[in-house]
């Protein structure tokens, strides 16, 4: 089955990241792994990872819940990490406590 990638959150003190999927019904996942669910992609999932647009990769899923958008929001406002707010290239402000080897969103540590 094919899921839609509709938007991710990175935890960089954690390196755990949230992202919506859709197929059918909106879920949440939370997950560990050196790849990034980019918005827009299409994932399809396998016993030891995922494939992103065709190229599989480990994946670690800790759970799955169905799409909140509470939730979602309360996900979004907690995280600290300024990827999703800051130019692409720009220098990382939280790079001490990012636990990201590649900063997903392009900043430089």
């Amino acid at each position: 089955m094919e899921w839609l990638v509709v938007d991710t959150v990175v935890c960089s003190s954690s390196g755990i990241s949230f992202s919506i999927l859709w197929c059918k019904i909106k879920l949440i996942i939370w997950y560990e792994s050196d790849v990034f669910l980019p918005p827009g992609s299409s994932v399809s999932q396998t016993d030891s990872g995922i494939y992103i647009d065709g190229k599989f990769f480990p994946l670690t899923i800790y759970n799955v819940t169905p799409f909140n958008k509470t939730f979602w929001k309360i996900i979004e406002c907690s995280n600290e990490c300024p990827g999703r707010k800051s130019i692409k290239g720009a220098q990382c402000t939280s790079a001490l406590h990012c636990r990201i080897a590649i900063c997903p969103y392009g900043l430089i540590k």
